[in-house]
């Protein structure tokens, strides 16, 4: 059961990318985010998640969404190679992502 969350503020995310999993293939995979929003749960307790468009351009918490394993930045250490211009979904090849 998911927890109820409030957005109190959103700001964009640059470059920035949630890490996922394949469950078949294992291969990870770069989600563009659309940005970052400070969220309050129903306990009162506030984060930071990064949300990005995921299958029908419906903006989801990028942690809720597949097998999620963390954010990455275009510019990150052995990483800068993986990226692309593309705003699409892409494979992380050759990355300890």
């Amino acid at each position: 059961m998911r927890l109820r969350r409030r957005i109190l503020q959103i700001i964009p995310a640059q470059d920035w990318f949630a890490v996922r999993v394949d469950d078949d293939s294992k291969h990870r995979w770069l989600w563009p985010l659309s940005c970052w929003a400070l969220i309050e749960n129903e306990r009162g307790g506030t984060q930071v998640i990064g949300l990005d468009a995921h299958g029908d351009a419906e903006a989801n918490f990028s942690e809720d969404t597949g097998k999620f394993l963390g954010y990455v930045h275009r510019s990150g250490p052995k990483r800068a190679e993986t990226f692309s211009e593309q705003t699409q979904p892409c494979e992380v090849k050759g990355s300890d992502a």
